[in-house]
């Protein structure tokens, strides 16, 4: 009795290890790992290039954002609220801003469902 027990508890502890694993989805060129408290978090694997920077964990299913796209005779402007394309004084939504809308919905839902692992 006492082996069925432990074995069972494993079994559980398995099963329970592995669905969260598959429910972490992370940014290409991050892999799943568990972080310092335990919780899965997306982290950049350790290369001679990033050992100080750019090392910081993302939580998992972080949706990302796109890039803005202005056409050729306008460039990138930030704001304080967020990028623009701008042509001389005159600032324009981005040429994909549905895609940013998009986005911005995305994040809110994450954030609002709790989404991410963090106390």
């Amino acid at each position: 009795m006492k082996k069925f027990v432990v074995i069972s508890f494993f079994l559980f502890i398995n099963d329970v290890f592995s669905s969260e694993i598959l429910e972490c989805k992370c940014w290409p060129g991050y892999d799943k790992t568990i972080g310092y408290l335990g919780f899965l978090e997306c982290r950049k694997p350790m290369t001679p290039y990033n050992l100080f920077v750019d090392r910081l964990p993302k939580p998992c299913n972080l949706p990302r954002r796109p890039e803005c796209i202005c056409s050729a005779i306008q460039e990138k402007y930030l704001t304080g609220d967020g990028y623009f394309c701008r042509e001389g004084n005159k600032l324009n939504k981005c040429e994909n801003f549905q895609d940013i809308e998009a986005y911005l919905y995305k994040l809110q839902r994450y954030v609002s469902r709790g989404m991410y692992k963090v106390d």
